[in-house]
C-alpha cells in the first residue's frame, strides 16, 4: 500500500487508494461470508433482503450476478452489487465494508468509485437502492452522497427507495451535482 494523501502508509489509511473491480474471488467470498455470518441472520436480511437464507455460503455468493469487489491498498475490504438496469435506472445493493474498517470514510470512497462506474454506462441516468428506514448509518451515507428518498415499501421493517440522478452526464441537469462528482 502506498502512503497516499491519507499519510502513514498503514493499511487502515488506504482510503485514498480505493478501487472497485468487477467480480469476486474465492477469498473475497469467504471473507464476505465471515462478516455476514458473524453478525447473524438479522444482519443478512438487512444486507441482502429476504432472497438469501442464513448462513451465507460461498455457493450462494457465487450465484449473485453483478458483484463488485472493493479493494483498499490492494486488500479486499468490501462488496457492492449492480443488480439491474431497466429503462435508464440502475439498481444497486448489497453494499458492505469490512466491519473492522467502518467509520473511516472507506464506505464513502468506495461508493463514489462505484457510482462513477455505474454512471459511466451511457444507458444509466438514475441509480436507485433500497435501505431499511432504521438503518441510520447507511441511510445517512446515501443522503450525504446525494440520494433522496423517492418511496417506501411497508412490511415488518419499512424499506426506503432512494434515487440519485446523473445530473452532469445526461440532459437532466436541474439538480445540483453531488459534491463527489
Amino acid at each position: 500500500m502506498s502512503a497516499g494523501r491519507g499519510g502513514g502508509g498503514r493499511e487502515e489509511d488506504c482510503v485514498d487508494d480505493v478501487e472497485v473491480l468487477e467480480g469476486l474471488d474465492g477469498d473475497g467470498a469467504e471473507a464476505l461470508c465471515g462478516w455476514v455470518n458473524a453478525r447473524g441472520a438479522a444482519f443478512l436480511e438487512q444486507w441482502a433482503g429476504p432472497a438469501l437464507s442464513f448462513p451465507l455460503t460461498r455457493g450462494r455468493v457465487a450465484a449473485l450476478e453483478g458483484l463488485h469487489s472493493i479493494r483498499c491498498g490492494g486488500a479486499f475490504v468490501g462488496v457492492v452489487q449492480w443488480m439491474s438496469t431497466d429503462g435508464g435506472e440502475a439498481h444497486i445493493g448489497r453494499f458492505i465494508i469490512d466491519p473492522a474498517r467502518t467509520g473511516r470514510g472507506l464506505g464513502r470512497r468506495a461508493l463514489e468509485a462505484f457510482l462513477r462506474i455505474v454512471f459511466g454506462d451511457e444507458r444509466v441516468s438514475t441509480v436507485s437502492l433500497s435501505v431499511y428506514e432504521d438503518n441510520a448509518g447507511a441511510r445517512a451515507l446515501y443522503e450525504r452522497m446525494g440520494f433522496r428518498v423517492r418511496g417506501a415499501r411497508e412490511g415488518a421493517r419499512r424499506a426506503l427507495r432512494m434515487e440519485l440522478a446523473a445530473c452532469l452526464t445526461h440532459a437532466s441537469r436541474t439538480e445540483r451535482p453531488p459534491p463527489w462528482w
